[in-house]
């Protein structure tokens, strides 16, 4: 009377319940969606709403101008930052370190004078990540764990 269940059927079991579990937790995430949709239209005020017309063409390029609308709003409100890449910041460190060229600076003094004079972001990684390519292309040596200098192209010689 008792038949103890294999492992493959334990298994297709336990996936079956897995699949309705996704597709139970699926469809409350789409309709919690759909009812801030709703709360979102009802509390927007009557003037913003568009006026719909009953051809769905019209209807279609009514709701594109729209959307369209809000995204430049948006946009108007939202200062675009450009984020420091790696090679930029690798310029602005070969540019500092060149204008400190005798003396040995770290990562603070770059980064700390490079975000007040050029008014950058400069992280802290990015700008690791950026010497360690100096380094490598022989632009800059590192004479500490986290200090460099400028490492002349053309040394100079005693004309002597």
């Amino acid at each position: 009377m008792n038949n103890p269940i294999n492992d493959k059927e334990l298994e297709g079991i336990l996936e079956a319940a897995r699949a309705a579990g996704r597709a139970e937790g699926y469809a409350q995430a789409k309709y919690e969606m759909a009812l801030e949709r709703a709360r979102a239209v009802v509390e927007s005020p009557q003037a913003e709403k568009p006026i719909i017309s009953s051809s769905p063409l019209a209807s279609k390029i009514e709701k594109l101008e729209t959307l369209q609308a809000e995204a430049e709003k948006i946009e108007e409100n939202e200062v675009y930052k450009t984020r420091m890449t790696v090679s930029m910041t690798r310029a602005i460190a070969l540019d500092y370190i060149k204008n400190a060229a005798p003396r040995i600076v770290g990562p603070s003094e770059i980064k700390k004078n490079s975000e007040k004079n050029l008014k950058v972001f400069i992280s802290f990684g990015t700008l690791k990540r950026a010497m360690d390519g100096l380094i490598e292309m022989g632009e800059v040596e590192q004479v500490e764990p986290s200090r460099w200098r400028y490492k002349a192209a053309v040394a100079l010689k005693s004309v002597r």
